[in-house]
């Protein structure tokens, strides 16, 4: 991800919005200038960064004996602070004479050895070397706004200027963001004249930037100090270019290209923490590894920032990703109001690193960057890192990849376990089918409890008396309603026992799966059939073929248009026939699992439905998560009374409200009656 700033895009604080040059030619206008600083009174204005964060490396590169040129200082405190420390040899030039005068009448009696003078750095009256270090701190990037020609021209005039000023040895060190155009046009002068070039990240100034309040007196762009040394007799040799990504090790690259990839590489890291406070989530790499090691989401709480910000992490166990607490947004925002904080980084763990038990390595590892993300007035306080357990072998939980896979289909997918907590806080191993292309969605999943094997060891087993997605329960409502009492036949393997099941699957990889670790079974009783589910089922009516119950629970690929389950083709006029004709005229039920944000596109379906099932429809929406239950009879009934056939298969499957056995905690039949609709119902 590449994306190029210019001057116009830089982000400052509301404050000094309207002073800034609304064109790229006001840059370079002596006039701007001038009404500039007479708006900006005496209020120091710092482009990037103030002395505190550009000490560090100014002072490297930056002797107190060096007679320095600043030039475009403006209304800066840069040189005051220098001078403070011992720099008492410094000359400042700006073409403003208004910036010029107040920075004279606020310095001469306090710092009488500093000099001001109005001039432009393309063009001085000073005499040949007379300088052993030019500071520029953000002036090359205001002459530069763009990369036409006759901008070049006389960026080249300064460089020029400045080789002509220099001593040998001496220093040009240059405070910049270093736009695209602007390291090209300094990679293109000076290593060509025979000049070093090393290039430091500014990490303090960058710093600067404030995610929580996305405002700040820094850019949020990264901020670099450039240092080109003045060499003799080295024109037309292979100089050295070495960066620093941090400010202190140094790198020597092997070419002009590696730096360019570098900074790119700094900025893009900017870039996506800028991007991290409007929700995007940032992935944490360790160094030479492409596969991102954490994912931060960054979450608000609701209402409007306070004036005193509070700001914690807190780490999801592996697989909690998956979770609509950890997985969504408006999970995450509850997390954040539970936590007690005005701001919460979510931090979630990825499938193929290895991390160690312990809580607090995790803590050590991931603190630099919450640091970044927290509000910068809690920067320098200790920032709690919560999770779901204090217990360090349940905060960070357990993945296990049994097998990895691949499909003509899906792309790549895994099967995995990982241990999860229930609402009864009870700790559980489930497995889970995800599709690598998807991996926040868990496609499937299966509760996993431990036998004895008939050697007595004990091993783990999908257990089939537990449905981990709360719609199926649902869904077996409509199954329930269409059978008659004969044919719910208790059992010792299952709740309810069906004698003839037809299942559809589109992709032949995932029946191989299902069999081998979703303890599916293949008997008399139950048929698979490879094909794709539109296609089955209009076949199915053309060869007069009857079902008591058809259900519908089928992802969409491209979620894009705001729906999620089904894809378009299965609420087909087509498809929608087919189904009523293949339902059985003594009651048969037809149940859609319908997954849709858009109240438009749920309007579109629910006609559909109507078009073909006229008023035999009800709904029930699940309180937690998006998806919607649809039961359409095939019988023609009022709808309320078809409302009741529902409300009975759902008594005959789950007991009565009271009633104990076989009833899972996730179906409350009041709720379910109360919350059941005909198809009158608009949302």
């Amino acid at each position: 991800m590449i994306c190029a700033f210019s001057c116009s895009c830089f982000i400052y604080s509301r404050s000094i919005m309207n002073l800034l040059p609304q064109s790229h030619e006001e840059f370079r206008d002596k006039d701007y200038w001038d009404t500039f600083f007479k708006k900006r009174g005496s209020k120091a204005f710092e482009w990037y960064g103030e002395y505190a964060e550009l000490s560090g490396i100014l002072h490297k590169y930056i002797k107190p004996k060096d007679e320095v040129l600043v030039i475009g200082c403006g209304n800066s405190t840069l040189s005051a602070d220098l001078y403070d420390v011992g720099y008492k040899n410094i000359t400042n030039i700006d073409v403003s004479e208004v910036a010029i005068r107040k920075m004279m009448d606020i310095n001469k009696s306090i710092r009488p050895e500093m000099t001001f003078l109005t001039m432009d750095a393309t063009e001085t009256s000073f005499p040949n070397e007379k300088f052993s270090c030019i500071l520029d701190k953000g002036t090359l990037d205001a002459l530069m706004p763009d990369d036409e020609e006759n901008t070049r021209k006389q960026i080249l005039k300064l460089f020029n200027e400045v080789g002509r000023l220099l001593r040998v040895g001496g220093r040009y060190v240059v405070v910049s963001l270093l736009q695209s155009h602007i390291l090209s046009i300094i990679l293109s002068h000076f290593p060509k004249i025979g000049w070093m070039l090393r290039i430091v990240h500014c990490v303090e100034a960058s710093e600067q930037y404030d995610v929580y309040e996305g405002s700040s007196e820094g850019s949020g762009l990264p901020v670099f100090v450039v240092v080109c040394t003045k060499m003799i007799g080295a024109a037309g040799r292979q100089m050295p270019i070495e960066f620093s990504i941090d400010g202190e090790s140094v790198q020597r690259l092997s070419s002009e290209e590696e730096l360019v990839e570098n900074i790119q590489r700094v900025r893009q890291g900017a870039l996506a923490l800028y991007q991290a406070a409007s929700g995007a989530p940032l992935d944490l790499h360790r160094a030479g590894d492409n596969s991102p090691r954490y994912t931060v989401h960054l979450a608000n709480a609701p209402g409007r920032p306070p004036q005193n910000p509070t700001f914690a992490a807190f780490i999801v166990p592996q697989g909690g990703e998956t979770d609509w607490l950890f997985g969504s947004d408006e999970g995450r925002q509850q997390l954040t109001k539970s936590a007690g904080v005005s701001r919460l980084a979510v931090v979630s763990l990825h499938r193929g690193q290895e991390y160690p038990g312990d809580l607090e390595t995790i803590r050590k590892e991931i603190s630099p960057c919450i640091r970044r993300l927290a509000p910068k007035a809690l920067r320098e306080s200790l920032i709690p890192i919560l999770s779901l357990a204090p217990n360090d072998a349940s905060a960070v939980g357990q993945r296990n990849v049994i097998y990895k896979g691949h499909s003509n289909l899906t792309g790549d997918f895994v099967v995995e376990e990982v241990e999860t907590s229930r609402k009864d806080s009870q700790s559980k191993i489930v497995r889970r089918l995800i599709f690598l292309q998807n991996p926040r969605i868990v496609q499937s999943e299966a509760m996993l409890k431990t036998v004895r094997s008939r050697k007595g060891n004990p091993k783990r087993v999908v257990d089939t008396d537990h449905l981990s997605c709360e719609h199926h329960y649902y869904m077996l409502i409509g199954v329930s309603a269409a059978l008659s009492d004969a044919s719910l036949v208790p059992s010792k393997e299952n709740k309810v026992l069906v004698a003839l099941i037809s299942a559809v699957e589109i992709d032949s990889a995932m029946i191989d799966v299902a069999t081998k670790y979703f303890g599916l079974t293949l008997d008399e009783r139950l048929t698979v059939h490879v094909k794709d589910g539109v296609e089955f089922i209009v076949n199915a009516a053309k060869e007069g073929k009857e079902y008591s119950a058809i259900l519908f629970d089928v992802d969409c690929k491209d979620v894009q248009k705001g729906m999620s389950c089904p894809p378009p083709q299965f609420l087909a006029k087509e498809t929608l026939v087919a189904v009523q004709s293949c339902l059985c005229n003594t009651g048969g039920v037809f149940v859609l699992n319908l997954v849709c944000r858009s109240p438009s596109l749920r309007q579109e379906a629910v006609s559909s439905l109507e078009s073909i099932f006229g008023s035999q429809i009800c709904s029930f929406k699940l309180e937690e998560d998006v998806n919607e239950i649809f039961f359409c009879s095939s019988i023609s009934m009022e709808a309320e009374m078809w409302r009741e056939v529902i409300i009975d298969g759902a008594k005959a499957l789950y007991g009565n409200t009271h009633g104990k056995g076989s009833r899972p905690s996730t179906i409350d039949l009041k709720d379910f009656s109360q919350g059941l609709r005909a198809s009158t119902y608009r949302t």
